[in-house]
């Protein structure tokens, strides 16, 4: 959990010095073609805060514009364009994720670790007043034997809703400061090439190379480790709403074969998440710390370091669930999501939803600049 805590002095000379930078980017023009941010950049002629917070959003962190930049430091004009959004990326989620500010007891690995135990203690208490007599010590791999099923879904959706509620929150108010007068959030063409352009990860190509990530040299590395990440989560996604399928449609309950789809599943999203967190892992120390912020670099380490603990937990439950190590090892596993559920708002993790939107935003922008210049040329 992470918050920036900047002043409101702070705040306003990032957004003054990033409407410096983009005036200067939009003389310039000569990144036009890296990546969708630059294209809407040009479509406006001075920058709100709504804006700057939209391209912000917009850009994936290639980097290549600063690679291939002029301006940038040792020159008077002094352009960084990856750290600022990189800033305003930081207030976004501070300035639309409640609560705004945050107490320090509850920021970062200590407020993490606070929460991790209060999810371990009331898992633990669910147990005891729910599972069978032998909850703690049985090798049945059956998750409700441990825990009563209406107790723990109860439970583990209390924590999400709130959390999806609170994220959903600061969407919402998000859309209503990036959104343009004609723009609408029902646009399925738009949704469409939306939902496609985060998978394919569209934006983060640069120059059509790879991001200038690693020691500033281009590489497609950064790009398949966040398709082995994001693929992978969502295959361990599936794995769950399979399993929910089988068990509230078909009557099949847990544990499930190797065979079965919730473990294939499972098994293949758990490992791809893994490749992905691990190499991202091994390439952020490889970076331009100048680029970026300490506090990004922290909430990027922890975004990957909770996924791969995650992953990782999951794997031990299902090699240990025929043994008297289960229960212990699914509480730890589920304590893990427990916690994931209930801080995903104030990590890293919200970034995909924020990004998302702004794709969204320009995927509508570039619709309706297209349809003024076809009705223009009739």
């Amino acid at each position: 959990m992470t918050s920036t805590n900047s002043t409101s002095s702070e705040l306003e000379a990032i957004f003054a010095d990033g409407r410096r930078q983009l005036a200067i980017c939009n003389a310039c023009r000569y990144c036009a073609g890296y990546c969708p941010v630059w294209p809407a950049m040009e479509r406006r002629g001075q920058f709100s805060v709504g804006d700057l917070e939209q391209l912000a959003n917009l850009c994936h962190d290639c980097r290549d514009c600063y690679t291939a930049c002029m301006y940038t430091p040792p020159h008077e004009f002094n352009l960084n364009p990856p750290k600022l959004f990189t800033q305003i990326r930081e207030d976004t989620y501070d300035r639309y994720i409640w609560p705004h500010r945050i107490p320090a007891a509850l920021r970062g690995f200590t407020g993490l670790s606070l929460v991790f135990l209060v999810s371990v203690a009331v898992l633990v208490a669910l147990g005891l007043l729910t599972g069978a007599p032998d909850w703690l010590t049985t090798s049945s791999g059956d998750i409700y034997h441990v825990f009563g099923h209406l107790s723990l879904i109860a439970v583990m959706s209390f924590a999400l809703i709130y959390s999806l509620a609170v994220t959903i929150t600061g969407l919402r108010r998000f859309w209503k400061a990036i959104r343009t007068e004609d723009s609408t959030f029902s646009n399925g063409v738009a949704w469409g090439k939306t939902v496609a352009d985060i998978l394919a990860l569209r934006n983060m190509t640069g120059g059509a190379e790879g991001c200038s990530y690693i020691e500033n040299h281009p590489t497609l590395a950064r790009k398949v480790g966040h398709q082995f990440l994001m693929f992978g989560f969502l295959g361990t996604f599936l794995a769950t709403c399979s399993a929910a399928i089988q068990q509230y449609c078909l009557g099949m309950l847990p544990p499930y074969p190797p065979l079965s789809v919730p473990f294939i599943l499972g098994c293949l999203g758990g490992t791809a998440a893994v490749i992905g967190a691990v190499t991202l892992l091994i390439i952020k120390p490889k970076a331009d710390a100048t680029l970026s912020t300490r506090e990004m670099s922290k909430a990027d380490h922890g975004l990957l370091g909770g996924l791969l603990v995650l992953m990782l937990t999951g794997f031990l439950v299902t090699m240990l669930r025929y043994t008297p190590a289960f229960p212990a090892t699914l509480i730890l596993h589920l304590s893990t999501i427990l916690t994931a559920f209930l801080v995903f708002p104030r990590t890293k993790f919200v970034h995909l939803f924020f990004r998302a939107i702004a794709i969204y935003q320009d995927n509508v922008e570039v619709q309706a600049h297209l349809s003024r210049l076809q009705t223009s040329g009739k």
